[in-house]
């Protein structure tokens, strides 16, 4: 008798639990769903600002995007840094390049210095 008093509680603490998983499920559901249709009317009331700002027109020459034209902006800018990068490390490089000739050209001239006063019995 006793195991089954525990059962029957055990049973309704498990029914409330799970009632209560349920209704906490259900309110972060509507919460998400509120949330999803706060940013979608954002996004809309944007475009409208955006369409306003633009005289109806969003692909116009005379009025054009100004979201574009940040993005455009910023674009062109990365690519300006990237080739003053490169342009960098090629002057780097070449500067490299030369110090190693140069001092292969005087090792060999050294060399050849060296061969020459041992050929006129200098040691």
């Amino acid at each position: 008798m006793e195991n089954e008093e525990r059962e029957a509680l055990r049973i309704k603490h498990e029914k409330e639990l799970e009632d209560l998983r349920q209704k906490k499920f259900d309110e972060w559901s509507e919460r998400k769903k509120r949330e999803v249709m706060i940013a979608n009317e954002f996004r809309k009331l944007q475009a409208e600002e955006e369409a306003v700002e633009t005289n109806g027109s969003s692909s116009s020459i005379h009025n054009p995007n100004r979201r574009a034209d940040r993005a455009f902006k910023r674009w062109c800018r990365r690519k300006d840094e990237q080739s003053k990068e490169e342009k960098r490390q090629l002057r780097l490089e070449t500067r490299r390049i030369r110090r190693m000739q140069r001092r292969s050209i005087k090792r060999y001239q050294l060399q050849q210095d060296l061969q020459l006063a041992k050929a006129f019995g200098y040691s």
